[in-house]
């Protein structure tokens, strides 16, 4: 008995076993299938990130360094231009001022209208109207301040946007030249003077007066000529007696023929000569100033 049923239960576990490897290779088929179909469905609904725009940077950043030159004003950080700040034109009254200035930004910037200051011939501090912080966006844009009731008679304009230091801008107002007014003596004591490479400015309670500056210099061993070029803003007075050549022993050396020239309004130029000199010659001075050979 044992051996007519051996047969038949060995082909039925056989069966089974076929039957389970089919089964289970079918299901190990399907399984690429079902994954390539979760792929897909997870790129159809991907998202895509926005990007946020950036904020501006406030120009009271104490890493921001600031540069004037004439007009303009650039501000940096670490050695890249952020934004250039220019007065394009500034009217004043008895005892107010309009300012006009051009901000060209290479990125969004945050400006204070409170750090800008309209300074008067008393010395007085006077604020903007309606101060507030204005982001302005990158490109050019115009902005327009108004100082509608100053202490005194308006005398420069200054933008500090750091509080506690001396870094901005400063633009002096040009000094008005009255009919039949007496000429501006440049030897006041009054007069601040201040050197900046060959050009010297000479001002009056904050208001340009006059520049002078060194065209061209040459020099013999013992002699010399300098040519000058004076911007006044109105007619001044100079004595040529205050100029001196030094020379390399020490020797101060007056200007030939020594004399008060009044000067227009407007450029002119100045020559003077040096014709016998101590030693050979070292420097040009004037007022303080001093030109080096």
């Amino acid at each position: 008995m044992n051996k007519i049923f051996a047969r038949p239960v060995l082909a039925l576990a056989a069966v089974g076993v076929f039957t389970t490897a089919v089964a289970s290779g079918c299901g190990s088929a399907s399984a690429p299938n079902a994954t390539a179909a979760n792929g897909a469905a997870a790129a159809a609904v991907k998202p895509v990130s926005a990007v946020a725009p950036a904020a501006p940077l406030g120009l009271s950043d104490r890493t921001l360094k600031f540069s004037q030159k004439g007009a303009a004003v650039t501000a940096s950080k670490n050695g890249k231009l952020v934004a250039t700040l220019t007065l394009t034109s500034a009217t004043y009254g008895a005892r107010s001022g309009r300012a006009v200035f051009s901000m060209d930004a290479k990125q969004p910037v945050l400006i204070d209208t409170s750090a800008f200051t309209l300074y008067d011939t008393d010395g007085g501090e006077n604020s903007a109207d309606s101060p507030r912080k204005l982001t302005l966006k990158a490109g050019k844009t115009t902005l327009t301040l108004t100082f509608s009731d100053t202490h005194d008679k308006p005398a420069a304009l200054g933008w500090i946007p750091q509080n506690g230091t001396s870094d901005g801008g400063l633009w002096e107002r040009p000094a008005a030249a009255k009919p039949g007014a007496k000429p501006v003596d440049l030897s006041d004591d009054k007069l601040k003077v201040a050197q900046k490479g060959a050009a010297v400015t000479v001002s009056k309670r904050g208001a340009v007066v006059a520049t002078l500056t060194l065209t061209s210099a040459t020099y013999g061993t013992r002699s010399g000529r300098a040519v000058f070029s004076m911007d006044a803003k109105q007619p001044v007075l100079i004595d040529t007696s205050a100029f001196t050549l030094y020379d390399t022993d020490g020797g101060e050396n007056s200007a030939d023929s020594p004399r008060k020239l009044t000067l227009k309004a407007g450029k002119t130029t100045l020559t003077l000569t040096f014709s016998d000199t101590h030693d050979k010659p070292a420097a040009l001075g004037w007022a303080g100033a001093v030109w080096e050979r």
